[in-house]
């Protein structure tokens, strides 16, 4: 599922974008969900992820340009889309980063058709993610082996090697939701594409590593590992 953030939208252009990108969803057979910000810092200080955030520029523009900036420095896999009544501050929206500026009112076709790209960058990069932000490589999810919390950080466990992401755990959770990344113990996230066998209290992987699956979680992950073998 897309997750998208909206913030500074006004109630007639929060139901207009969220009608349009609903019926977008609808042709295209996505799965999104909306949430709406009034407070610039609850959209900052969001533990939750955001694949795409919608920031219109209409009212308070150079609070809602500062606090769209904020957002995108801490997290640099949102891909931003900027609304104004006005073309002349398209520039301000190329510098911190955004990936379309739309001018209101918006118009279905050319909305549908852009919005089309950026849901194409977005599984893109979901598909390809930066763990390790101090190193400019790209590492592909299906290479990730598991992951698990340590010492406030995350270690993931790739074919390539170890990385270290200084993201809280909870972070990640939310990230991968709805990918074959799933959470099979406390603390501990494992690639269904890696795993050999799911027994009473372990997780055998295909490189011959054993990780926890609690008794909690452990249906879920295997009725999630079967449909996945039945997938290939």
């Amino acid at each position: 599922m897309y997750q998208i953030a909206f913030y500074n939208l006004s109630t007639h252009d929060n139901e207009v974008t969220r009608s349009l990108l609903e019926l977008y969803a609808a042709y295209t057979d996505k799965k999104i969900q909306v949430t709406s910000f009034s407070s610039g810092y609850d959209l900052i200080s969001t533990d939750s992820v955001y694949h795409i955030v919608i920031v219109d520029l209409t009212v308070d523009r150079e609070n809602a340009l500062i606090i769209a900036k904020s957002f995108l420095t801490h997290n640099t896999y949102s891909r931003l889309i900027l609304l104004s009544n006005t073309i002349d501050h398209y520039q301000d929206g190329f510098k911190i980063g955004a990936k379309r500026y739309f001018v209101k009112p918006l118009v279905a076709d050319r909305f549908f058709n852009d919005i089309d790209e950026v849901f194409s960058d977005v599984m893109k990069h979901l598909s390809s993610i930066r763990i390790d932000e101090s190193v400019d490589e790209l590492v592909s999810m299906d290479s990730i082996i598991y992951a698990e919390s340590e010492n406030r950080k995350v270690k993931f466990y790739t074919e390539k090697g170890v990385i270290i992401n200084r993201e809280t755990f909870a972070y990640w959770h939310k990230f991968f939701a709805n990918t074959s990344i799933v959470l099979c113990s406390r603390g501990c996230l494992v690639n269904l594409k890696h795993i050999r066998k799911v027994e009473d209290t372990t997780i055998l992987l295909h490189n011959g590593k054993s990780i926890p699956v609690s008794r909690r979680l452990r249906s879920s992950v295997l009725r999630k590992h079967e449909a996945n073998l039945k997938q290939r």
